[in-house]
């Protein structure tokens, strides 16, 4: 028999009753608190006291929840359009704004020049003129700009909106009630397009929204609407609708009859910045399980992080694809984005044709390989180079790679064709020249990359088990970069490492007989016996630590104990003189061990170290450089932030007084040279 409750308690402030049992209770629904109005009737906030009393209730509940669930993962999906144009419009504004006139209902921005003066000229930064005022930021960032939210955003809208609507409609309205009036001077303006462009959304509950995501030019900073809301107060007519996509694919419409003559290639590059960042939408989906579901659906906290750590790579993505886009453009290139970072570190430098770093020759016992024409410093990049071609490497049917392949080399100039033959094929008469001169030079573009691709001159890179150079696949610049893991000496072959993992003598030497058909006399390779044994055994201790702290129960459950595997790891690498991405990836799962318990002072150091170290070998124009810059300047952004808050620290509290010693004794947790908790 269920117990009764006598309702003599009065709720407190901000308190209600269990909406199963009728006690007294501050704890929400979680699924659906938040969650918007709809015509302008108050939303139920239903309260429950445990979580024995939301299971016993949900049958009761779950529909009503469910159609709420809805609305605020809609109300969310604008938050995060709203902000992820604004990233774009920062990086890439359309005018070339040189201050701003603040009135009380109207801003008006002072242009050089005017619009449509070339393509090479479109797109700016936008000064950092506004950023005490976000809201007018914000507004300013946003104006005329729905006709470029219909091109950037409508392969993202699709997914993060996958699974919530039955139909959404790409509407073009006549707004007729405007908070805010922003104009521009310019020395030719064109007559003013009136047209402003909505998502129109019919949910599976039947109820239909607006997504209003530019709407802040005109003063309303919410962006989401019912759809009869908005046409009863917000536009005086609907011009006209169409499907989502149509805009993004037919960018002719959303320019006025004088606009079409003046600025008819106008958006090409603005749907060239679209294309690079769909080519993204999957990785990013990819993070969240797959989908957007978990950014949309999560608590407010985590909700809040997971939009922050997106909108970082939104942003970085932008500015990297920017400097693609325009690479002759000075005023386009990459730049930190913030000075948050503190760390001492050696610029990249890539050397032009004329200083080349390196040459082509001969090796005794080797055949051809690089060599440095001059001393290189840790962290230089000695060159970059973009394949002459790529080539699957999860192909496995020989005859179907020799299409492939025989199809690329064809295409291949006389001088490239000559000089492919040339490169080294380990494979002799068992495969077709070509083909096996992919399989021996093919490089992989990226972990666990589903291509390779064969270069010309990083293709004749030999292999040290102690590597002097990294070779990384830059997704951003299309290229692989190659930089010196440690100071190369004039006259110094420079070497990279053809295999993965951190692997004792025995496994070594199979794997490369195995896979490459020669045995390895590296430096490594060479030690006298007692010395490489004692380096097998350093070898096999960091191939377990490094498997050990990969463990997400391991972090969760024994952070202690995990991150004292990481220092562990950290220094077997350097006895083993290992200076490649490995150090890099120490600091970032210590970085991980102490955000996931709350520790924001600890996860700074850890990842202002790991960017440092990877910035060493790959450079700073590196997308794993940038993401792990994020989390220096706000570590909170990252996902595992408040598993637990069991260290819970906030980043004031790096300890600024402590040198050397002292200061690693407190990073790492060490109390009288051991750890502590």
């Amino acid at each position: 028999m269920m117990a009764t409750t006598t309702r003599t308690d009065e709720p407190r402030d901000g308190a209600s009753r269990c909406n199963r049992c009728l006690k007294v209770t501050t704890n929400n629904c979680g699924g659906c608190s938040g969650a918007p109005a709809y015509d302008k009737s108050p939303v139920r906030r239903v309260f429950y006291c445990d979580r024995n009393c939301q299971k016993a209730d949900w049958d009761e509940h779950k529909t009503e929840c469910r159609d709420l669930q809805s609305r605020k993962a809609l109300r969310r999906a604008g938050i995060v359009l709203k902000a992820a144009m604004c990233q774009i419009r920062k990086n890439a504004y359309p005018l070339p704004v040189m201050a701003v006139q603040n009135g009380a209902e109207q801003i008006t921005l002072k242009v050089s020049g005017g619009k449509g003066v070339g393509l090479a000229q479109r797109l700016h930064p936008f000064p950092a003129i506004l950023q005490d005022d976000a809201g007018l930021l914000e507004a300013v960032l946003l104006y005329e700009s729905s006709a470029e939210s219909m091109v950037y955003l409508c392969n993202l809208v699709r997914a993060l909106l996958d699974g919530l609507y039955t139909s959404i409609l790409e509407v073009d309205v006549f707004p007729t009630s405007c908070k805010l009036r922003i104009s521009a001077t310019t020395e030719t303006d064109t007559p003013k397009d009136l047209s402003h462009y909505v998502y129109k959304i019919a949910l599976k509950n039947k109820e239909t929204w607006v997504l209003d995501i530019t709407g802040a030019q005109h003063g309303y900073p919410d962006t989401l609407f019912p759809w009869s809301e908005y046409t009863q107060e917000r536009c005086g007519k609907i011009n006209r609708q169409r499907s989502l996509g149509f805009y993004r694919n037919q960018p002719k419409y959303l320019l006025n009859e004088t606009q079409r003559g003046a600025e008819g290639s106008a958006m090409a590059e603005e749907r060239a910045l679209a294309q690079a960042l769909d080519t993204e939408i999957p990785k990013w989906g990819a993070e969240y399980g797959g989908k957007f579901t978990s950014l949309l659906k999560s608590s407010e906290v985590d909700f809040q992080a997971a939009k922050d750590r997106f909108l970082d790579q939104v942003e970085a993505h932008v500015q990297f694809s920017l400097a693609r886009i325009f690479p002759n453009d000075g005023s386009k290139a990459v730049q930190p984005s913030s000075q948050a970072v503190q760390v001492k570190q050696d610029k990249t430098r890539t050397p032009t044709h004329k200083s080349r770093l390196y040459c082509i020759k001969a090796i005794p016992g080797k055949g051809q390989g690089m060599v440095a024409t001059a001393n290189i410093t840790r962290g230089t990049r000695i060159l970059s180079e973009s394949p002459i071609f790529r080539v699957p490497r999860d192909e496995h049917n020989y005859h179907t790679l020799e299409r492939i392949i025989g199809r690329e080399v064809e295409r291949l100039s006389r001088d490239r064709s000559e000089r492919f033959f040339a490169l080294h094929n380990t494979h002799g008469n068992n495969h077709s020249p070509a083909l096996g001169t992919a399989r021996t030079n093919a490089l992989p573009l990226g972990p666990d990359a589903a291509e390779g691709g064969i270069f010309l001159e990083s293709s004749r890179i030999n292999h040290s088990c102690r590597q002097n150079a990294q070779n990384t696949w830059n997704a951003n610049l299309g290229k692989i970069t190659i930089h010196a893991v440690r100071d190369i000496k004039e006259g110094e072959e420079i070497t990279i490492s053809y295999l993965a993992n951190s692997e004792n003598h025995a496994v070594r030497q199979s794997r490369l007989r195995d896979t490459f058909h020669f045995a390895c006399a590296c430096e490594l390779c060479a030690l006298p016996v007692m010395l490489r044994r004692q380096s097998d055994r350093r070898l096999d201790r960091i191939a377990r630590l490094d498997g050990q702290i990969g463990d997400g129960v391991h972090i969760v459950s024994t952070p202690l104990s995990c991150l004292r595997d990481a220092h562990e790891l950290l220094r077997l690498l350097e006895e083993e003189g290992i200076g490649d991405a490995r150090l890099a990836r120490v600091y970032y799962d210590a970085l991980q061990i102490a955000i996931a318990h709350g520790d924001q002072a600890r996860a700074r150091v850890f990842a202002q170290r790991a960017y440092a170290a990877r910035v060493v070998v790959e450079g700073e124009d590196s997308p794993d450089a940038a993401r792990v810059r994020k989390y220096a300047e706000r570590p909170a952004a990252h996902r595992l932030f408040g598993t637990t808050m069991k260290w819970r620290q906030a980043v004031t509290k790096i300890p600024l007084g402590l040198k050397g010693d002292e200061f690693e004794n407190w990073l790492w947790k060490k109390a009288k040279g051991r750890l502590s908790s």
